[in-house]
C-alpha cells in the first residue's frame, strides 16, 4: 500500500474517532505501541470509545474529571472505572500519532504528519459545530449525541483495520540480525523539550472552560456561550494552519526558534486570557493560542522522528510524553491540589503563561547557541581551506 493510501486512511480514522460530539478530551499517552506493533493499539482506540460512549442511565456531566457516560449499579466504582477506559482510550492515540513514521519513507513524514493531524483537527471541528448546534437550537439532546459518537466510533475501527500492520519490532522482536544488537542503543529515548508542548496544551486546553466559567459568574451576566462554535473555528483554522506546513520547507535549521517564539507568544496571550473579562477576548486567544500550536507541533514531531529509527518512535515518544504528563500532574496538584497551592483559576492561568515563557526562553537560547556553533564552524571551513 503507499503511503498516500496510507496517509488518507489515517486521516479518515482521525476524523472519525474525534468525531465525540458527547465528551471532551484529557488524558495522556503511552509508549505500548512499539510493543504492539501500532495497528493493534489503532485498532482498540475506537473499542474503547464504543464502551464509553453506550447510551445507559443517567447523563455525567463533562465537567467531571472522568467524563463518565455510564452508570451502572455503584457509581462511584462505574466512574472509576469508565475513568480506566477512558485513558486506556487516549494511551492508544500515541499509536496514531506514530504510526505513519514506522509505514513511511522519511521523505514524506512532513506531509503525513500534516495530514494525519488535519483529520484529526476536522473531526473535533464536526464534534464542536454538531455539540454547539444541537445546544443552540435544541434538535439533539445529550443521549443523541452519545449515539453520534458510538456511531461514529464504530464505523472508525472499520477504518482502522484497513490500515496495514506494521510486522516487525525493534525493541521486542526475537532473532534480530548480529549487527541489531550493535545498533540498539543508538536510537535509545531521549528526552526532547518539544515533546512537552502537549502536555501544557492540553493543560490548558482542559481548564480554559472553568476560566469562561469564571467570567461569566464575575460579570454576572446571562451571556450566551459559544464554546462549541469556538471549539468547531479553532480546529478548522488549525486544519488550515497544518495544511500549510506541508510545503517543501527545511525546518530543521530553525525548529528551535520556531518553537521558542511560539512559546514565548503563548505565555503572553495565555497571561492575557487570565486577566481579561472579556469573553470575547478569552475566545480569541483560545482560538489563536490552538490554532498555532497545532501547526508548531506538527513541525516539532515531524522534526523529532526524523531523528530516530523508523521502528521505535512510539516508544521514543511515549518515554517522553509520559515524562512530559507527569510533569503537568506535578504541576496541577501543586497549583491546584489540595494540600497544593489551590490557587484560583486566573491564577493558575498565569502560573500556565509563565511556564510557556520559560520553555520559549530556553528555546531561543538553543537556537542562539545554534546559530553560534553553525557560524564558528563555517569560520573554521573557511580558514582551513585558505
Amino acid at each position: 500500500m503507499d503511503w498516500k493510501t496510507v496517509a488518507a486512511l489515517l486521516a479518515a480514522y482521525g476524523l472519525l474517532k474525534e468525531f465525540r460530539p458527547s465528551d471532551w478530551p484529557c488524558s495522556v499517552l503511552f509508549l505500548v505501541s512499539d510493543w504492539k506493533r501500532y495497528k493493534p493499539i489503532v485498532v482498540r482506540e475506537p473499542q474503547r470509545h464504543r464502551t464509553y460512549s453506550i447510551p445507559r442511565g443517567h447523563w455525567v456531566p463533562p465537567q467531571k474529571v472522568a467524563f463518565a457516560n455510564l452508570s451502572l449499579h455503584t457509581k462511584r466504582l462505574s466512574e472509576a472505572f469508565m475513568e480506566v477506559l477512558y485513558g486506556l482510550m487516549w494511551a492508544a492515540d500515541v499509536a496514531y500519532f506514530t504510526y505513519m513514521y514506522a509505514k513511511v519513507d522519511r521523505a514524506h513524514y512532513g506531509t503525513v504528519s500534516a495530514t494525519a493531524r488535519v483529520g484529526y483537527l476536522l473531526g473535533r471541528f464536526g464534534s464542536g459545530l454538531l455539540s454547539q448546534l444541537a445546544v443552540s437550537l435544541n434538535f439533539l439532546s445529550l443521549q443523541g449525541l452519545q449515539f453520534v459518537t458510538l456511531g461514529s466510533a464504530v464505523v472508525a475501527t472499520a477504518f482502522a483495520m484497513a490500515l496495514p500492520a506494521v510486522s516487525t519490532s525493534f525493541y521486542f522482536q526475537e532473532g534480530h540480525e548480529a549487527d541489531s544488537g550493535n545498533r540498539r542503543w543508538e536510537s535509545n529515548p531521549r528526552h526532547d523539550p518539544r515533546t512537552e508542548l502537549p502536555a501544557v496544551y492540553d493543560a490548558v486546553a482542559s481548564y480554559c472552560q472553568i476560566l469562561w466559567q469564571d467570567t461569566i459568574d464575575g460579570n454576572k451576566s446571562d451571556e450566551t456561550l459559544w464554546n462549541g462554535a469556538v471549539e468547531a473555528a479553532y480546529t478548522l483554522l488549525g486544519a488550515g494552519a497544518v495544511w500549510l506546513t506541508t510545503r517543501k520547507t527545511d525546518y530543521s535549521a530553525w525548529g528551535d526558534a520556531l518553537v521558542g517564539m511560539w512559546s514565548l507568544a503563548s505565555g503572553a496571550v495565555i497571561a492575557l486570557a487570565a486577566d481579561s473579562r472579556s469573553m470575547a477576548v478569552q475566545y480569541a486567544v483560545y482560538v489563536a493560542f490552538g490554532t498555532t500550536y497545532h501547526a508548531t507541533i506538527t513541525i516539532a514531531s515531524s522534526e523529532v522522528a526524523k531523528r530516530v529509527r523508523e521502528d521505535a518512535h512510539a516508544l521514543i515518544f511515549g518515554v517522553n510524553t509520559l515524562g512530559a504528563y507527569l510533569l503537568q500532574t506535578a504541576l496541577t496538584v501543586a497549583v491546584a491540589g489540595q494540600g497544593g497551592l489551590e490557587l484560583p483559576i486566573r491564577d493558575q492561568f498565569v502560573i500556565y503563561g509563565g511556564y510557556f515563557l520559560v520553555i520559549g526562553a530556553a528555546f531561543l537560547a538553543v537556537a542562539l547557541a545554534g546559530v553560534v556553533a553553525r557560524c564558528r564552524g563555517s569560520r573554521r571551513l573557511n580558514v582551513s581551506s585558505a
